[in-house]
């Protein structure tokens, strides 16, 4: 079937002009044809009254000219221009104004997450860590603004991309596809309606760092194989290692088995079945009081439903963090040092919640925090990428609002310097009410992940790379966000000590 968008433009890029009357420059690169502003002021404005209507897609061409990816964020660098990590491509405010002004808006962002966004309400995606501007968040609970975010995808300079949306208001259903493949969905897992504001019916598009090419749209909520064939019919050869590696991280394909096991270097440190009082005391318990239990199949953590922004700070709360009641950290006593591995099952008993297991953590000098440190009790992720903790952190349970949940999706960063170094989906979601096993293996400066006898994610991290050097010391801690409930059995920790 022929897809024949309602509207379309840039079949000239000659004929356009910005909206304060400078002519676009014009370019024509590997057989297809583009226009750029030469200020990041400069925009050409577009009537595009389907963004306000209750179901639309579109389909736009754009043309990187320098490589897109997460950046380090200076404090002088916000200082002197707040915005510079946001790239607003498509927006229907006229010139220079803040992405967070915009009520429609395509935005790249170089922050550690999320890169590329669409959304259909004023105001950022998030608050900050205390929890201050969540009134005008998208990501707030029970609250939900209509939005889709992919966290972690870089754009590489010199390539087309064809960056596809669809729209379903009354289905609570929007999309983001590159070049074809489906890389998010908003959440499936309300109960209620996702909010969207009104936006000014034009948009206005231009950046001094893309190619703007042709832009169509269309009436209706595209499916998935008609965002593929609207790629395939424009695309050409020089985008097939890059469409290789969006298959690969969005559809799952050609993920590799994993059957690890340790020979006789590695020494057995941790073993335990997680199903006793005395299990549960080689733990340190942080955050939402009364999450952790035992049961008959394991050690359960169960946070609240209620996201910690909606309870009330008792008055007697004296302490410098964040009060954030509902999460926790589970943290093991022990410290290792050297080449390290862990695995442990978990079963998830619900379809919802984030889990996730933090390695290599120690103090900014290497040191054990946990006995160096004051202890903390806030469940804050403060404590994860934000504070005087350096670790890897694995997402690997992540069914919550802002991120997929239609797949299984994992992430993992370095941190406190907010690096992400890997980002894999499998094809399938992750069974609530069945075992699954994690298997984490570090090896030098490799790290290798798998769940389920599956490799998530299998690299070499640089430690000349200006964020850090590779950890090789630390304790681990399983973390669980608000309306999470998962049981856990069955936890082994092996290492190989450092020669010096």
């Amino acid at each position: 079937m022929k897809l024949t968008p309602c509207f379309k433009i840039w079949a000239d890029p000659q004929a356009v002009a910005d909206t304060s009357g400078q002519p676009v420059i014009p370019v024509e690169y590997r057989g297809r044809k583009g226009w750029r502003t030469e200020s990041h002021e400069g925009r050409v404005a577009i009537p595009a009254p389907q963004l306000n209507a209750p179901e639309g897609s579109l389909t736009w061409w754009v043309l990187p000219r320098e490589d897109f990816a997460t950046a380090v964020d200076m404090p002088w660098m916000s200082e002197r221009d707040p915005d510079h990590l946001f790239h607003v491509l498509l927006g229907d405010v006229a010139g220079a104004a803040s992405w967070k002004n915009h009520r429609f808006a395509l935005i790249y962002c170089r922050s550690w997450y999320q890169q590329m966004v669409a959304k259909w309400h004023s105001g950022p995606i998030y608050s900050g860590a205390a929890f201050d501007d969540l009134e005008n968040a998208a990501f707030r609970p029970h609250r939900e603004t209509a939005f889709v975010g992919l966290g972690h995808q870089n754009l590489p300079a010199g390539h087309w991309i064809q960056i596809g949306l669809s729209w379903n208001t009354p289905d609570d259903d929007y999309r983001m596809y590159l070049n074809g493949v489906l890389v998010q969905t908003a959440t499936t897992t309300l109960d209620h309606p996702m909010l969207r504001e009104a936006n000014s019916g034009i948009v206005y598009a231009g950046h001094p760092l893309f190619v703007c090419g042709e832009l169509n749209v269309y009436d209706r909520a595209l499916g998935a194989a008609e965002f593929a064939s609207a790629y395939r019919s424009g695309k050409g050869p020089e985008n097939e290692a890059f469409d290789a590696g969006l298959s690969r991280m969005h559809e799952g394909k050609g993920l590799a088995g994993f059957d690890w096991v340790p020979n006789e270097e590695w020494s057995l440190r941790v073993d335990l079945p997680l199903a006793t009082e005395e299990d549960l005391g080689r733990f340190y318990q942080q955050g939402m009081p009364g999450a952790v239990s035992l049961t008959d199949e394991g050690l359960r953590i169960h946070t609240s439903p209620i996201h910690s922004c909606e309870i009330p700070k008792p008055e007697d709360w004296t302490s410098k963090e964040v009060f954030d009641p509902a999460q926790g950290y589970l943290w093991l006593e022990d410290y290792f040092t050297g080449d390290f591995a862990v695995e442990y099952e978990f079963k998830p008993l619900q379809n919802h919640g984030l889990s996730l297991l933090m390695v290599r953590a120690a103090g900014l000098q290497g040191e054990n925090f946990l006995t160096t440190q004051p202890r903390r009790i806030s469940g804050s992720m403060q404590m994860v990428c934000w504070e005087n903790v350096r670790n890897y952190h694995w997402e690997y349970y992540r069914q919550m609002e802002d991120a997929r949940n239609d797949v299984a999706s994992h992430v993992l960063v370095k941190n406190p310097y907010m690096h992400p170094i890997a980002y894999q989906t499998t094809d399938s979601k992750l069974a609530a009410g069945e075992w699954h096993r994690i298997q984490f293996v570090h090896e030098g400066n490799r790290l290798r992940g798998a769940i389920d006898n599956v490799q998530i994610f299998d690299l070499l991290d640089d430690p000349f790379a200006g964020f850090g050097p590779v950890l090789r010391t630390g304790t681990l801690a399983i973390r669980c966000m608000w309306d999470s409930d998962i049981v856990f059995r069955n936890m082994k920790v092996w290492s190989k000590a450092l020669p010096y």
